[in-house]
C-alpha cells in the first residue's frame, strides 16, 4: 500500500526541513513526497533541494505561483501515485516515525473505509508539546451534519486524515480542495457523512504560533468563507429551533467534554430564520466591523431581502472573468482589498445585497454563474434559468 503525502507550503523555511524529516525517518517505506511551493519568496526552495539528492524516485517538487494552500493540494494531487493520500504541512510534523507503520497495520485490520483519521499532538513554535488532543468520535449520521450546521458551519474534526485516493479526487476534492467545505460531508447527496473510521493514536503533530495562517486577516475571512458555505448548504436541510440557545448549549456541554454526546433538536426542513443565523455566525468572527466588508456586508443583507424580492436580473458575463472557488478566496480578498475586483463582481455583490436571487443568463453561462452563487454562498437559494435563444 503506498501512500502520497502532499505538503503544500509557503515562507515555512524554518519548519519545513524538520516536517520532511518527519518523513524520510519512518518506518514504513512505501511512501512518496509530493512537495508543492506556493510562491514563497523566502529560503524554502534551498531547504527543500538539500533533501532532494538521492531521493528522486520518493521525494517530487514543484513550484506555483502564490494561489493559497488549497490550489496547492490540488496542484499535488496531480503527481500522487499512492493508494492513499495524506496532506502534511510544512510546519506541522508526522506524530512519530512509527506514524505511517501505525497506519498501514490499522487498515489493513480495518479496511474499506473512505478516510481513517486519527489524533493530534500540539506543539508550540519551537516543538515543545502542548498537549495532546483526541478527535471527537466519528458518526455516519444526519445527527452530526445538525451539529456541525449548530457550530456556526465550523468543522467539528480535524481537516486530517489518510484518505482513499479515488474518494479524495472525486468527493473530497469538490467538498474541501474547490468549496472549502469539511470533507467528511458529501454536500452533492443532501450532505450525506462519508464512511471515516476514527483510529486509536496521533497522527502529527500540529504546530501552534501567532504565525499561523488562520490568524492573519485573510487568513479569518478565508476560514468564514468556508464556514458560511457549510453553513448556507445546510440551511437548506436543517431547521433548528432556538439556535443561539442550542448554541450555547453545545458550548457548555463541549467545556464540560460532552459534546462528543449532543445531539441537537432539529427537524429536517428548510431553516426559517436565515438571516438571524447568518448575521449571528459573521458577528462571532467579526463583530460589528463585518460591515466594512463588502461581501460579508451584502451577504448579510441579502439574507435580510432577499425572500421579498421577486425581480428577475440578467447576468452577461465578460469574456475574460475570473471564476472564483472556494479555494481562490484569497486572491478573491486581496483584489477586494486592493481594490482591484472586477466591476462585475462589484456590481454582483450589490445585487445580492438587494436580495435579488433570480437571474437569467446565458446556456453557456448557467454554470459558471451557479459557481459564483456557491462562492458567494447564496446558491441554494437562488434560480437560474436560460435566456431563450
Amino acid at each position: 500500500m503506498k501512500i502520497s503525502i502532499i505538503m503544500p507550503t509557503y515562507q515555512d523555511a524554518e519548519s519545513i526541513g524538520q516536517a520532511i524529516e518527519s518523513v524520510i525517518n519512518q518506518t514504513y517505506n512505501d511512501w512518496e513526497l509530493i512537495i508543492v511551493n506556493d510562491g514563497s519568496t523566502d529560503h524554502t526552495s534551498e531547504v527543500v533541494s538539500s533533501y532532494l539528492s538521492g531521493r528522486g524516485d520518493k521525494i517530487f517538487y514543484c513550484e506555483q505561483e502564490n494561489a493559497d494552500q488549497l490550489n496547492a493540494i490540488k496542484n499535488g494531487l496531480t503527481y500522487a501515485t499512492g493508494d492513499y493520500v495524506y496532506i502534511l504541512h510544512s510546519d506541522d510534523l508526522l506524530a512519530g516515525k512509527e506514524t505511517l507503520s501505525q497506519f498501514a497495520a490499522y487498515e489493513k485490520a480495518h479496511p474499506g473505509y473512505d478516510a481513517y483519521m486519527g489524533n493530534q499532538i500540539l506543539i508550540d513554535g519551537d516543538g515543545r508539546e502542548i498537549r495532546y488532543d483526541t478527535v471527537m468520535p466519528y458518526r455516519q449520521n444526519r445527527d452530526r451534519a445538525a451539529l456541525l450546521y449548530l457550530w456556526l458551519g465550523r468543522n467539528l474534526y480535524i481537516d486530517f486524515a489518510f484518505f482513499r485516493k479515488d474518494v479524495y479526487c472525486t468527493k473530497i476534492k469538490k467538498s474541501y480542495l474547490d468549496s472549502n467545505m469539511p470533507y467528511w460531508l458529501d454536500f452533492s447527496q443532501e450532505s450525506k457523512c462519508l464512511d471515516v473510521k476514527n483510529m486509536d493514536f496521533p497522527m502529527f503533530r500540529y504546530r501552534v504560533f501567532e504565525g499561523n495562517y488562520i490568524n492573519s486577516e485573510l487568513g479569518k475571512l478565508n476560514v468564514i468563507n468556508g464556514e458560511l458555505r457549510t453553513l448556507t448548504n445546510l440551511m437548506k436541510y436543517f431547521y433548528i429551533p432556538a439556535y443561539r440557545l442550542q448554541y450555547l448549549a453545545y458550548r457548555t456541554a463541549n467545556k464540560l467534554r460532552l459534546g462528543s454526546y449532543f445531539v441537537p433538536l432539529y427537524q429536517n426542513r428548510e431553516e426559517k430564520n436565515k438571516s438571524q443565523i447568518v448575521r449571528f455566525v459573521i458577528e462571532k468572527r467579526f463583530g460589528l466591523a463585518y460591515r466594512e466588508n463588502l461581501f460579508l456586508n451584502k451577504l448579510v443583507s441579502f439574507y435580510d431581502k432577499y425572500e421579498t424580492n421577486q425581480n428577475w436580473e440578467t447576468v452577461v458575463l465578460p469574456q475574460q472573468l475570473t471564476i472564483y472557488l472556494g479555494c481562490d478566496m484569497r486572491a478573491f480578498h486581496k483584489a477586494l482589498l486592493s481594490h482591484k475586483l472586477d466591476a462585475f463582481y462589484l456590481d454582483f455583490l450589490n445585487k445580492i445585497g438587494e436580495g435579488v436571487h433570480l437571474f437569467y443568463c446565458h446556456r453557456q453561462d448557467k454554470e459558471k454563474v451557479n459557481q459564483i452563487c456557491e462562492f458567494f454562498c447564496i446558491r441554494p437559494f437562488v434560480k437560474i434559468e436560460v435566456l431563450p435563444e
